[in-house]
């Protein structure tokens, strides 16, 4: 029989990817006092997996969060407790202070322990006890839906999983790239371009997001919008002629989706797709478990999860900066979602078609992107999203999105 030992922390992937990596028929969680009012969530958490749901999961209460000698004393009363067995013991070091690790490894130093450490950001388990042992390859464990689901959140749907949208999103992945070169310069002209539409498209659907005025008009429209303006009609995403070109009229409402911010998660799948990250979804719609039967649901405009650690990425073609508040209630919203359904091992991306930072007509300068990074939350913005493919691949390869 193989037994775990943990320390009940709040971060439930150091605990949930180890026993993922090795599974055994028992888990025997150290609660200290501090933990003791979440342990029941923590367990909740790792029982959500799917080849978890049978795990025996024990729990030791009153474990002493100072003083070694008597965390010693806790752990040695465990120890002849499980001398008893006829059982191989794996003690997980990444739960609990390192004062308490520091004291558990002195004293689970014995002959059928095994002490090791999820290193996540080298994939690897590291064999701590016995000594002399080399590292093993931590593998992929977690998907996109049972990362979310171990942080209480329902994945109810995506619009990624629909074959039919991928094959759309083929099929135009040409437009897609060069909506982003273009989009991406954010000269002063592109910028009212893309302002303009946003507000085109906003008038064109009705309360029920159904496509009831299709035809609108463009407040200003120069020359060099002409090629943008004309590859959106020849891909049938407007009727537009160059005869009268402040006159355009939607194709669908599928068109105007695309064309009002949904060509920026198109690009943000398709890049995900060129560096390998298969795990990639957009639109995906989830409902915090907290509350289950409110059926309060969520959209995520892009998740992509690789090696056990999840990508959370918000999509803007909108210009931030005009209302300070909706700019603050972004941001904050942004980094709350990731507290509370990433964890330990989950990076934000804030992706904006357009420039963050930018001085208004009254000479005030708008510094988003300090707000947002001092929250932890990573920027590619305006001609920086071209950048996307590298940042993808380096954080497939290393964990860091930079």
């Amino acid at each position: 029989m193989k037994i775990h030992i943990a320390v009940a922390t709040d971060q439930t992937m150091a605990n949930l990817i180890p026993i993922l990596a090795e599974p055994a028929a028992q888990l025997i969680l150290l609660v200290s006092a501090e933990m003791l009012p979440k342990v029941d969530s923590q367990i909740r958490a790792i029982k959500r997996h799917p080849r978890l749901t049978a795990l025996d999961i024990q729990v030791r209460q009153n474990m002493p969060s100072s003083s070694v000698e008597a965390i010693q004393e806790f752990a040695l009363n465990l120890l002849g407790e499980l001398e008893q067995l006829n059982a191989e013991i794996i003690f997980n070091l990444a739960g609990g202070t390192k004062l308490m690790t520091l004291a558990l490894y002195q004293v689970f130093s014995e002959p059928n322990f095994r002490q090791i450490y999820p290193n996540t950001s080298h994939n690897k388990i590291e064999i701590l006890w016995p000594k002399k042992q080399e590292p093993v390859p931590l593998p992929d464990l977690l998907d996109a839906k049972a990362y979310l689901q171990t942080h209480g959140v329902t994945w109810r749907s995506a619009i990624s999983e629909q074959a039919e949208w991928v094959s759309m999103v083929s099929d135009r992945q040409k437009m897609t790239f060069m909506l982003a070169n273009q989009l991406a310069k954010a000269t002063e002209t592109t910028e009212k371009l893309i302002r303009q539409l946003n507000e085109a498209g906003a008038h064109a659907l009705n309360k029920q997001q159904k496509l009831s005025n299709p035809e609108q008009s463009l407040n200003y429209v120069n020359r060099a919008m002409f090629t943008l303006l004309q590859t959106l009609a020849e891909h049938g995403m407007l009727y537009w002629d160059e005869q009268q070109p402040n006159d355009i009229e939607f194709c669908s409402e599928v068109s105007v989706r695309y064309i009002t911010g949904g060509w920026l998660e198109e690009y943000l799948f398709l890049v995900a797709k060129q560096v390998g990250l298969t795990d990639s979804h957009c639109s995906v719609q989830i409902t915090d478990d907290i509350d289950a039967k409110a059926n309060v649901r969520n959209e995520l405009d892009g998740v992509i999860a690789h090696n056990n650690r999840l990508l959370l990425v918000e999509c803007k073609t909108a210009k931030l900066g005009k209302d300070e508040l909706k700019d603050a209630n972004i941001i904050y919203k942004s980094d709350s979602i990731n507290k509370r359904i990433g964890g330990q091992y989950s990076t934000n991306l804030l992706l904006s078609a357009l420039p963050l930072d930018h001085t208004t007509k009254d000479n005030r300068e708008v510094k988003i992107t300090a707000r947002a990074q001092g929250v932890g939350i990573k920027i590619l913005a305006g001609s920086a999203i071209l950048n996307l493919k590298n940042w993808l691949q380096n954080w497939k390869e290393t964990g860091k999105l930079e």
